[in-house]
């Protein structure tokens, strides 16, 4: 090899990794500032399990303040369990999206089946044992988007969040 292709294939190497590692950084930090998309069951009232008001059809989340409630509205979780071959948990910054796909609509004691993808690859269909979830929506107004007040819903009020 010459030293021109030597010299050529540098500089090469050096603007590819010039271009590409902006983009890495930028995938590590999007993550804290970007919103969840969160979406409601068709079917669902969509009532605040603490105040008893209707919440309204919010699109966004504010990352991070998802949390997931098993039995007790007064413990929240950072992660939530689902069934499959045994009891299994998920921390939320594990996941990239779950998508419900059976459930027995607005019964507190039954399951739902949802479809989880994780950060891993890794893909499940399980049922999700939580029964409920809370988060800080994200509403528009005429100067920015600002978080509102939590709300806690029945998990069978969601149709799908997605992190990623």
């Amino acid at each position: 090899m010459t030293t021109l292709s030597k010299l050529k294939t540098g500089l090469m190497t050096a603007f590819i990794s010039a271009m590409l590692l902006p983009m890495a950084f930028a995938d590590a930090f999007a993550d804290e500032s970007t919103p969840v998309k969160i979406s409601f069951d068709e079917l669902a009232d969509r009532v605040d399990i603490v105040s008893k008001t209707p919440v309204p059809d919010y699109e966004f989340a504010q990352r991070g303040s998802l949390r997931f409630y098993l039995w007790d509205i007064n413990d929240p979780q950072d992660f939530f369990t689902y069934l499959h071959d045994g009891v299994r948990t998920v921390p939320i910054e594990n996941m990239v999206s779950m998508v419900k796909v059976a459930d027995p609509h607005g019964a507190w004691d039954s399951f739902a089946v949802w479809i989880i993808t994780m950060k891993s690859g890794t893909r499940n269909s399980p049922r999700i044992r939580e029964l409920g979830v809370s988060f800080i929506p994200l509403e528009s107004s005429a100067s920015a988007i600002q978080p509102g007040e939590r709300v806690y819903l029945k998990m069978s009020d969601m149709k799908e969040i997605i992190w990623e």
